[in-house]
């Protein structure tokens, strides 16, 4: 986390742990009376695949649970290196953190009714990478054995966001460089991954961070068994009725300031060798004349010449969240779905960045009650964008 978060943020990590499986569930008050049938949400963090967690107190469920009468259930699942290592083999067959995600929701599938909740009324959410997983669960044909969630709640992603590859040569070689850097080459993936199980994870998380390979969900295995765009044509009809999909209105900035740290100001110049090496995980193999000619386009749609780089976070934001996000809820349109698109302006007050409306990663803070939960750091209209955010979610879950 420290690689990307400012220097003013700080999450405690006292608790991680590798035995990292388990679920958090809140519950209203009246379903400890016995009371039965709440809407259930179905919340997945966001942290680009890379960390997370459901311990994190912005992902408190307590006020949603207790103002919106819903229940909340937040898995933990494995990120990084732990959830979607790939080497090609059924060894390490990549995805982890996806299945992690399908027995959470089986388990609550089967078990929410002894919570209060209401199996037939779960409304999946999710945040960024989160969003991202649950689109990716929205076209498993795995899913469908466990019953589909009845609703969807997407914010800032979508499957559509571009990731680096995961399979085939370049996860055999991810697995290979990592297996190297943690000090377990060998002439086998057997081998590498007999040495791999013995070694501290601190160390395995050191060969993560001197490397360049970002690991994140593929088109691979039975959960996925073929492109995005294949299940989505085979599988979705079959997923959520009801979806709202949601972007912030400049979601740029946060990724902006925190990947090129200290450019805001500076009237630096943002070269193809600059983009390569910062985006590492997206450029890895792309030669920087190609590069500049992507330059060249974009600067045909965007101000890349604009001293506050503001061309430059629209890029960002339209790239990786605001298109992908809208071309989803356009697809699911088309097939006929109920798709409600949100545009969530308000900044709040604690939040970290300099744009003047709320960045990636804001709304999500206010969607589960930071501002009640830390009053101090707050203000009045903090505390009431909060609320509208939790009712709008605990409304949705239960009527669409």
């Amino acid at each position: 986390m420290d690689s990307v978060l400012p220097k003013n943020y700080t999450i405690k990590s006292s608790n991680t742990t590798e035995d990292c499986l388990h679920i958090s569930i809140w519950v209203p008050g009246s379903c400890v009376r016995q009371a039965r049938g709440h809407a259930v949400i179905f919340w997945l963090y966001g942290g680009s695949f890379l960390s997370g967690g459901n311990s994190y107190d912005f992902y408190d469920g307590r006020f949603m649970t207790g103002l919106g009468d819903v229940v909340v259930a937040a898995p933990n699942y494995r990120v990084s290196v732990f959830g979607y290592l790939n080497s090609g083999t059924e060894d390490v067959p990549g995805n982890m953190g996806l299945q992690d995600q399908l027995l959470a929701a089986r388990w609550l599938h089967a078990n929410v009714e002894h919570f209060g909740g209401d199996r037939e009324r779960i409304t999946a959410a999710g945040q960024s990478a989160g969003a991202i997983s649950i689109s990716m669960h929205m076209v498993s044909p795995l899913m469908s054995q466990y019953g589909p969630f009845r609703r969807a709640f997407l914010l800032s992603a979508a499957a559509q966001t571009p990731l680096p590859q995961n399979r085939g040569d370049s996860a055999r070689q991810g697995f290979a460089d990592i297996a190297e850097r943690a000090g377990c080459r060998a002439d086998s993936v057997a081998e590498s991954l007999r040495c791999l199980r013995k070694v501290e994870t601190s160390k395995i998380l050191g060969a993560v961070k001197s490397s360049a390979i970002w690991f994140v969900p593929t088109s691979q295995g039975p959960l996925l068994p073929s492109s995005f765009q294949d299940l989505f044509r085979r599988f979705l009809p079959s997923r959520a009725r009801d979806v709202v999909i949601t972007n912030v209105a400049t979601e740029g900035t946060a990724f902006f300031e925190m990947l090129l740290p200290g450019f805001l100001g500076s009237k630096k110049k943002i070269t193809s060798t600059l983009l390569k090496g910062t985006f590492s995980h997206l450029f890895a193999g792309v030669d920087e004349a190609l590069i500049d000619k992507m330059m060249a386009f974009l600067g045909r749609q965007y101000d890349l010449a604009d001293p506050d780089y503001k061309g430059w976070i629209d890029v960002i934001g339209d790239v990786l969240f605001r298109c992908p996000t809208v071309s989803f809820g356009k697809s699911l349109a088309v097939l006929g779905k109920n798709v409600y698109y949100m545009q969530y302006r308000p900044k709040p007050s604690f939040s970290l960045f300099s744009a003047e409306t709320a960045t990636h990663g804001d709304d999500v803070t206010l969607l589960f009650g930071f501002p009640f939960l830390y009053p101090g750091l707050a203000s009045d209209q903090d505390m009431e964008n909060s609320y509208r955010l939790m009712m709008h979610l605990a409304n949705f879950a239960k009527n669409g």
